[in-house]
């Protein structure tokens, strides 16, 4: 952190964030004016509600003020402040936190956000092969690593072609740049990672032990480069593009530097020096010794325990907020499947009606009976189906009838279904009422008649779309009954896990990268899927007397589940259970 906290005389750093904790009363003064906007901020920061802003959410905080960052040069100005609405208030609220932070230890930022994602896996209890236990001595003799050094080069064969492509034992390929037999040949020293080092750092040790005091920004960048050829696996890079190396991790370095401490030590003191940046618990030392957890409650304060019945009770009120209700939502529109299956009939008759008045009103010129009969067929429904613009000639050369008979038979009912679906303004109707020519009509038929049918069409596909989503909620509710137990059950292992890992953290595993998976110690596992931005969309249930893979998936709109008889898992579309708050119950057990 900057030793200046004044806005107006310089800069704030981003480059840092504290290694404690910061507290409500730290940066919530009473009787401040902006009180009510300073503490919708902090409950922005303060994710778990628990009045203290933690080394996790400063780092989140951090990144969210380098938004504000405009010229990107990892400081912020007044300017770049007051760019903002409300400038004055997000400065006095960043102001007392930076305060706060610089009044504890404080950790470099990139290194606080890459240990939190990256290192996290290499610390459950049971992941043996991480926590290796390696020799507790400082140096590792030039014949050690020579050793090491030709072991390394027995296991890769360098191609005939010269392309540098490395056959290495297991099988993984990759293609690296040639070696000059001066580069083959020289011998690599083993180093431990200690804590608080930058990749750079070792770097400049490495070149001092070979002889080079001062080293140049371009021998730096060579050596780096040289570094990661003899070490293709240590360097690390967060989101940002920021190399570094995991501490304890072992590597191969040039020059023979010496270091303080082994990898476990190292770790552990790593540990003890930021639990709030630990996600597990170390795993136990020869020696039988633990390293202090993450979640140490001397550190890091938390609200007072919760009694058996208040927990109860949260329990009881997490389980109904996403226990689905049962109860039908829909109903079939009857007003709508009516008119909607007299559209379907009009359209049915329509071909052969229409072919039988062509008939009439074309040969039968000297009497108008018949063709009244075959015209008294025609309705609101079926009107646009039947007629055209050639019919209104054809009727009005039909002895005893005319154009009234036109607007009567055709235009008329045109008129009532155009008004009945919105397909026809006032002003139109005026136009239609008053006195036409047959030409008139004639372009009045097509109009109405092809804004009827769109209509129509819309009508029918409501009609179709409200049937299905009706058969579809029955359907789903049918499958959420008959397999209600399968349900309850994981509802139930999701709010269990909530409660564990808010009240008994020390019983609830999280594993994986990105937080994927927690496990209860009965074998009970949530898993979670995020998108690219981090979002979970997805949580699964895996109930511990359960042989599937999953036995639920929840996501938006959806519901996925397998039971022992199932080849394939059944997917249930509908929002009888509500996803938003599976999700919210999630992100109290995984980071948001």
């Amino acid at each position: 952190m900057t030793s200046n906290f004044d806005i107006t005389q310089g800069k704030y750093s981003l480059n840092r964030v504290s290694a404690n904790p910061v507290f409500h009363q730290d940066v919530i003064k009473t009787g401040n004016k902006d009180n009510a906007k300073l503490q919708k901020m902090f409950n922005a920061f303060d994710v778990d509600r628990d009045e203290v802003i933690s080394t996790e959410e400063q780092v989140e905080f951090v990144k969210f003020f380098k938004t504000f960052d405009t010229n990107k040069d990892g400081q912020l100005s007044t300017a770049e402040f007051d760019a903002y609405v409300d400038g004055n208030v997000i400065r006095d609220f960043f102001q007392k936190v930076m305060n706060a932070m610089n009044q504890s230890e404080s950790v470099p930022l990139a290194e606080a956000e890459a240990f939190a994602n990256q290192y996290k896996s290499a610390l459950p209890e049971d992941t043996v092969a991480v926590n290796k236990k390696i020799t507790n001595s400082k140096n590792t003799s030039e014949s050690e690593a020579a050793e090491t050094q030709k072991k390394q080069d027995s296991a890769a064969k360098i191609d005939s072609t010269g392309t540098g492509t490395i056959e290495i034992q297991d099988s993984v390929q990759k293609t690296v740049p040639e070696r000059s037999e001066a580069d083959n040949n020289q011998t690599l020293h083993k180093y431990v990672v200690q804590m608080d080092e930058s990749f750079t750092q070792i770097i400049k040790k490495s070149l001092k032990a070979q002889g080079i005091e001062k080293p140049t920004p371009e021998q730096i960048k060579e050596a780096k480069e040289q570094f990661k050829l003899d070490n293709p696996k240590a360097i690390k890079t967060n989101r940002k593009g920021y190399e570094f190396l995991l501490v304890g991790a072992e590597v191969k370095l040039r020059g023979n530097v010496s270091y303080a401490k082994d990898s476990d030590a190292t770790i552990a003191d790593w540990c003890k020096k930021y639990p709030h940046l630990v996600l597990y618990p170390q795993a136990k030392s020869s020696t039988g010794k633990t390293a202090q957890t993450a979640k140490s409650k001397s550190i890091k304060p938390t609200k007072p325990a919760k009694s058996q019945d208040e927990r109860k009770s949260e329990i009881q009120k997490n389980l109904e907020n996403i226990t689905p209700d049962l109860s039908p939502k829909m109903e079939i529109d009857e007003k709508l499947q009516k008119t909607a299956d007299s559209i379907t009939e009009a359209q049915k008759i329509a071909p052969d009606f229409k072919k039988s008045l062509d008939d009439i009103l074309t040969h039968d010129i000297i009497g108008a009976d018949s063709a009244r009969i075959s015209m008294s067929r025609i309705n609101k429904y079926n009107v646009a189906y039947i007629v055209d613009d050639t019919t209104a000639n054809r009727i009005d050369n039909v002895l005893g009838l005319n154009k009234n008979d036109v607007k009567k038979r055709i235009l008329a009912p045109m008129v009532e279904r155009a008004g009945e679906v919105g397909a026809i303004s006032e002003e139109e109707k005026e136009v239609i009422n008053g006195k036409l020519s047959l030409d008139d009509m004639q372009g009045w038929i097509n109009t109405l008649s092809e804004r009827i049918k769109s209509a129509d069409s819309a009508i029918k596909k409501e009609a179709a779309e409200n049937k299905s989503a009706v058969q579809q909620e029955q359907t789903a509710l049918k499958l959420i009954n008959d397999n209600k137990e399968l349900f309850a059950n994981s509802l139930q292992s999701l709010v269990r896990m909530v409660d564990m890992a808010e009240n008994q953290q020390d019983e609830v595993k999280k594993s994986n990268e990105n937080l994927q998976n927690a496990v209860l110690q009965d074998g009970t596992e949530i898993f979670i899927k995020r998108d690219d931005s981090g979002e979970i969309i997805a949580v699964a249930i895996k109930n511990s007397n359960s042989t599937q893979k999953t036995d639920v998936v929840f996501a938006d709109g959806q519901a996925a589940f397998q039971t022992v008889n199932d080849k394939e898992p059944i997917i249930i579309n509908g929002t009888m259970f509500n996803f938003a708050e599976i999700k919210a119950l999630a992100e109290r057990i995984f980071v948001k």
